[in-house]
């Protein structure tokens, strides 16, 4: 996985998240959070967050969220995070295949009982 653009984290308005993540078709994409909120664990895989609170970053960074996040990317282990998503894809892919054989195993079931 190659580096990833976080900066709607930058966006993020007093305390929060930055999740980047997966949705149920794969696709990676950053979501943010207010407080302690996170995203919908039933529409999206978490891959890595990125805690955008002023007591993540403010001892060093003072008010520069900014310059937080793009240290974080230096932090970050990216194959870690492509194997999590790799994980997330492999996951997909089987539950696609096991709705497609219930589905005909579904079609079988009513062509035998005509």
């Amino acid at each position: 996985m190659e580096r990833t653009d976080v900066t709607g984290s930058h966006g993020v308005f007093g305390s929060g998240w930055a999740w980047l993540v997966s949705d149920q078709d794969g696709t990676l994409m950053v979501l943010t959070t207010a407080n302690q909120d996170v995203p919908d664990l039933k529409l999206y895989t978490s891959i890595f967050p990125i805690d955008v609170w002023e007591h993540a970053y403010y001892l060093q960074y003072q008010n520069r969220r900014p310059d937080y996040v793009e240290g974080w990317h230096k932090l970050i282990h990216w194959k870690k995070a492509g194997r999590r998503y790799e994980q997330v894809l492999c996951r997909l892919e089987r539950a696609a295949g096991e709705a497609e054989k219930l589905q005909n195993d579904s079609r079988t079931t009513e062509a035998n009982d005509r």
